[in-house]
């Protein structure tokens, strides 16, 4: 079995290799299979990550959230602290884009434990629901603070591995993986 760091390298690796038009086709099939879920009707206040570096893109998830007047967080990273920030934005152009992860312009931060939807990202996943992130574990220790947030994971088809991540005791599982191809759910919430 590879590491989790050589996992991640050659996921990273897999993404790079898309090429610009396939990342935007097949990041909009995942994008639409997740606002034409019940999902998005069944939960009110969400925190979507914002995609850089060929990540599934989620300018479409945030655009339409906010445009049909939900409450719609993105990410700010707490370096000092390594704690992820859910910050409430109320428009697309909320989002500074000049620094290597996307952030929020201004902190508007709200309340953690009111969040009820995690749009959550991610280098790779199995078929079990684990997933393995960047490696700085900012979503892992949002999640085991919250742990009532249901998590959305989107990724492409390529990302989600039939063998077994290697997985610790602070790893967080997914509730559901929305690919281009396929979605596996992990709980008895239902997608009709």
């Amino acid at each position: 079995m590879s590491t989790k760091k050589e996992i991640r390298e050659m996921m990273k690796k897999k993404r790079k290799e898309m090429s610009k038009d396939e990342w935007e086709e097949k990041s909009l099939i995942i994008q639409k299979k997740f606002l034409e879920s019940s999902y998005v009707k069944n939960f009110s206040i969400f925190l979507c990550y914002v995609h850089f570096d060929r990540e599934v893109k989620t300018d479409t998830i945030i655009k339409t959230l906010l445009s049909n007047g939900r409450v719609v967080c993105i990410p700010e990273i707490d370096w000092k602290n390594n704690f992820l920030i859910p910050v409430r934005i109320s428009s697309f152009s909320d989002i500074d884009f000049t620094k290597k992860i996307p952030q929020p312009k201004e902190s508007s931060i709200i309340a953690f434990e009111v969040v009820n939807l995690s749009i959550t990202p991610g280098v790779a996943f199995d078929i079990y629901g684990h997933r393995i992130g960047m490696g700085g574990g900012f979503y892992d220790r949002f999640f085991h603070l919250f742990k009532k947030i249901f998590k959305v994971a989107l990724a492409f088809d390529s990302q989600v591995l039939d063998e077994k991540l290697p997985v610790e005791e602070n790893d967080c599982k997914m509730d559901v993986i929305i690919t281009e191809k396929r979605i596996f759910p992990f709980h008895n919430f239902s997608l009709e």
